[in-house]
């Protein structure tokens, strides 16, 4: 045979066909990719966003009086993620009460309240332009919804608190 043909044969060429690995294979790569998407560019992608400005309210239940010194200068700074240093809002006002604690009589074993010496509740209102996808708002990469820890970075103060209000704006004048 030294490398030569027969008259009549001819050369064979091979034909893949499609299988059912080859297919399995294909869908577990374009998930990752869709997957791969999402993670680097977010939620935006896949769904229609809808710009929003809301108020809402942060929870601080006790925190020492001498962290809140400078407190009353708040209204009208920014507030920053503790975490990822992105801006979450301007902050609109700053409510400053008594600090309570319940306590427990061990003789009668009555729960009753008393004010928590040297400790204030506050509360602070912050307003910001949100994109709600789905039931979440989102500020800057941050979810922000009601029973959400924000941990937040402002020049009078750094804390954390629970959101424990939201409250969609509806006009500027309003």
């Amino acid at each position: 045979m030294d490398g030569k043909k027969f008259a009549g044969t001819a050369e064979r060429k091979k034909t893949y066909k499609f299988n059912i690995i080859d297919f399995i294979l294909t869908m577990i790569i374009i998930a990752a990719a869709a997957v791969l998407i999402y993670i680097l560019l977010g939620n935006d992608i896949f769904s229609g966003n809808e710009k929003t400005t809301i108020l809402y309210d942060i929870e601080i239940d006790v925190i020492k009086n001498e962290f809140i010194a400078d407190i009353d200068k708040m209204p009208g700074s920014r507030i920053t993620d503790s975490v990822r240093h992105y801006d979450i809002g301007e902050v609109v006002s700053v409510k400053v009460d008594e600090a309570y604690q319940n306590k427990i009589d061990l003789e009668t074993g009555v729960i009753y309240r008393r004010v928590h010496p040297d400790h204030s509740h506050v509360i602070i209102r912050v307003k910001a332009d949100f994109t709600k996808s789905g039931p979440k708002y989102m500020v800057n990469g941050k979810n922000i919804m009601v029973g959400v820890r924000v941990d937040f970075n402002n020049p009078y103060l750094t804390s954390y608190g629970n959101c424990v209000y939201m409250e969609k704006v509806t006009g500027e004048g309003e």
